[in-house]
């Protein structure tokens, strides 16, 4: 098998090697659009020794290297991690490989732990001729240390970073991103950057009495004119996938709501939290004493009645740590009216996503399927074995996965299943995005249906249209409207 480039791809690549890049690649390709396959061409068509591939290795470790096979690739793979540490010394020696790096490890590696010395300084490392970074917003934040480390890593070659939301949910995060690819173009200052290209103000933050006012931070907002900065970019490319007018992957998605309402009892206690910080759940107090804690809570409480423990530890902010779970039994309006939408649907592959593992963890028990289970906890080679084998029986499957944990780098659940049930929506508009992506690509054989289960008048309701407002800027900025 070789790796096939359609048209789009083959321009990127074309273009690519035209060598205007100015040592740095940013591929911004939409969801299913190819970008795996655009980075492994590229290079190859270099034909270099060192391939420094940082991913998220959970995910996406033998996509690529299936990917790099299927471009020709015939030397050697080298894991980089506590395991294998001689494969650092490999790396530092230029032995010839592609040499695969958790994103966890970009950093870790770099870092002293206890009695173990860094394993690895990336500044001093010479060796490495192209460096990848796949689901590179990860990067975007400024002041993190995936930032500070991958600024690093200096090929001698190329340096490829890839996401098809690459500066998250804030337009300010395309300065780390960009920075680190091209630090002789990017202004060292971020705020000079900012004030050339984002709408910068004085924000409210908390109120301070001594003075009578709200204290205020200087911040970075939406792009001032969406799309200017990634004209100035030498190497930019954003292209949705080359498909046939009408293809699956390229079609909108059929969408629906089922909306639920709490029970009496189920909703006092979203009341009790939501008016007081405070609820009391089968005699046991649970509260919330920050609005985000407060927030977190009642997402919880709209997915299933809860219970609680106290551990008699006490968090920094004075607030008691509580053990909250599901029991297998909890109470649920959710559960119960996917389970009615399991009866009317018997024939059909279902993905189903949530933000909380809690959650997740009691519905392999609760819905009327062949469940299987995806979070953080399933192994590496659990997840290969998914991948290879879910959806393929005679019987109707059900994949429960969260969202965090299956939104980078799957690929293949598209040939499968065509139907995605949000249990809930994470806060973030971006890891939403990309779990949809999981079935809204190339490969998809029909229109992908989108089911949304709201309980209502809960933070179901306000966060859909804040995330909307959020995806619609990030396209926006990404320069949606100039895609291959």
């Amino acid at each position: 098998m070789t790796l096939a480039l359609d048209a789009k791809q083959q321009w990127v690549v074309d273009d690519v090697m035209r060598g205007k890049h100015q040592g740095g690649v940013l591929l911004a390709g939409l969801p299913g659009s190819g970008k795996t396959n655009v980075a492994a061409a590229i290079t190859m068509l270099h034909d270099v020794d060192v391939v420094l591939l940082v991913c998220p290795v959970k995910g996406t470790r033998i996509g690529w290297t299936n990917t790099f096979k299927r471009a020709g690739y015939t030397s050697e793979f080298f894991m980089l991690d506590l395991a294998n540490r001689e494969n650092f010394e490999r790396l530092k020696n230029g032995d010839p490989g592609i040499y695969i790096l958790g994103r966890e490890y970009l950093i870790a590696a770099a870092t002293k732990r206890g009695q173990r010395e860094a394993l690895i300084e990336w500044p001093a490392v010479k060796t490495i001729d192209i460096a990848i970074y796949d689901e590179n917003h990860s990067v975007q934040n400024r002041k993190g240390s995936s930032f500070r480390e991958w600024k690093r890593v200096k090929p001698k070659v190329l340096k490829i970073a890839m996401s098809g939301t690459w500066f998250g949910n804030k337009f300010s995060g395309a300065w780390a991103v960009t920075r680190a690819l091209w630090p002789h173009l990017i202004d060292l200052s971020f705020w000079r950057w900012a004030e050339t290209y984002a709408e910068v103000y004085d924000a409210p933050t908390k109120y301070n009495p001594e003075v009578g006012d709200y204290d205020t931070v200087h911040t970075a907002g939406a792009e001032r004119t969406p799309g200017a900065f990634v004209k100035t970019l030498p190497a930019y490319y954003i292209w949705e996938a080359d498909l046939p007018e009408g293809d699956p992957a390229n079609a909108d998605t059929n969408q629906f709501s089922l909306f639920v309402e709490l029970s009496p009892k189920h909703r006092k206690a979203y009341s009790q939290m939501e008016d007081d910080a405070l609820t009391w759940l089968a005699g046991n107090p649970l509260q919330a004493q920050l609005p985000v804690s407060k927030r977190t809570r009642l997402r919880q409480i709209a997915l299933a009645y809860p219970s609680v423990e106290y551990t008699g530890e006490v968090d920094e902010d004075g607030t008691p740590k509580a053990r909250v779970w599901f029991e297998p039994n909890a109470v649920s309006a959710k559960i119960d009216a996917f389970n009615e939408y399991l009866e009317d649907h018997p024939d059909e592959n279902m993905l189903v996503g949530t933000d909380s593992k809690i959650f997740a963890d009691i519905l392999q028990g609760r819905l009327k399927a062949n469940v299987t289970l995806w979070t953080g906890d399933t192994k590496p080679s659990e997840r290969e074995r998914i991948l290879e084998t879910w959806g393929q029986g005679p019987e109707r499957e059900v994949l429960v996965a969260t969202i965090p944990s299956l939104a980078e780098g799957v690929d293949g659940f598209q040939h499968v299943c065509s139907t995605l049930v949000w249990m809930n929506k994470s806060t973030n508009p971006l890891l939403n995005t990309q779990f949809l992506g999981r079935l809204r690509r190339r490969g998809q054989r029909s229109i992908v249906t989108e089911v949304e289960i709201i309980a209502v008048e809960t933070e179901d309701t306000p966060d859909n249209n804040r995330i909307a407002v959020s995806h619609k800027n990030r396209l926006a900025s990404q320069g949606k409207e100039n895609v291959l």
